[in-house]
């Protein structure tokens, strides 16, 4: 049977009906990915905080900047304003001082790392403290408290000495130790005691334990004169 004319304008309108709504139920479906939304304020915030907020706001977020490896400490340095289906963060990198406290131990070679570090500098009134210790973020990493020059011995219980480590200004020392029980002190190389001695640091007890990398550092026994 052949078909008419209008038979097939009716076809073809049908078929285009059907594609519309076709794609009409796709855009519904995506549309928090498709359409413009007003961007909420983000700097300043975690990369979490702000992924949430974006999230909430109906906003698709891309990242430049460093590489995102802790959400939750980042911070975005900057972010695009206005109405988009996707916000750009720069993200802030993420820096690291000492650890806040120590011995700190986690799964790894059995070793020990260790470093020398001079006494915090003390803050002015009324401004803040310098970053010395933990995580935290921001454009260029001020680490105020960073590893010295000089010498680390590591003795065993029995009064051995089982490693001697010279370092470089911003050097750790990673040492290999069998389990046991070591006292570390360190001799700084800037640092000097009355009578010009090199500045020693009170001998450090540390335990290693199979299976575990274990960071303690060491400091002067006093203030600089």
């Amino acid at each position: 049977m052949k078909a008419t004319g209008w038979d097939v304008r009716k076809t073809g309108y049908a078929m285009a009906v059907i594609l519309l709504a076709v794609l009409g139920s796709a855009a519904i479906a995506d549309g928090h990915a498709t359409r413009p939304c007003r961007v909420p304020h983000l700097k300043g915030l975690t990369v979490a905080a702000a992924r949430g907020r974006a999230v909430k706001a109906g906003c698709r977020v891309q990242f430049t900047g460093a590489k995102v490896t802790r959400a939750d400490v980042q911070i975005v340095g900057a972010q695009a304003r206005g109405r988009a289906p996707t916000v750009t963060l720069r993200i802030e990198p993420l820096c690291e001082g000492v650890p806040e406290h120590e011995p700190q131990s986690k799964p790894g070679p059995t070793e020990l790392v260790t470093g020398l570090f001079s006494h915090f500098e003390r803050s002015h009134p009324g401004v803040a403290p310098p970053h010395t210790t933990g995580f935290w973020s921001e454009p260029e990493c001020h680490i105020v408290d960073a590893p010295v020059a000089g010498t680390v011995t590591v003795t065993s219980q029995a009064g051995v000495v089982v490693a001697i480590e010279p370092l470089a200004e911003g050097q750790l020392a990673t040492i290999p130790l069998p389990p046991g029980t070591y006292a570390i002190v360190g001799t700084f190389a800037h640092d000097h005691e009355e009578g010009e001695k090199p500045a020693h640091s009170f001998a450090t007890p540390v335990t290693i334990v199979a299976g575990v990398t274990v960071r303690q550092d060491v400091r002067p026994k006093g203030p600089n004169p």
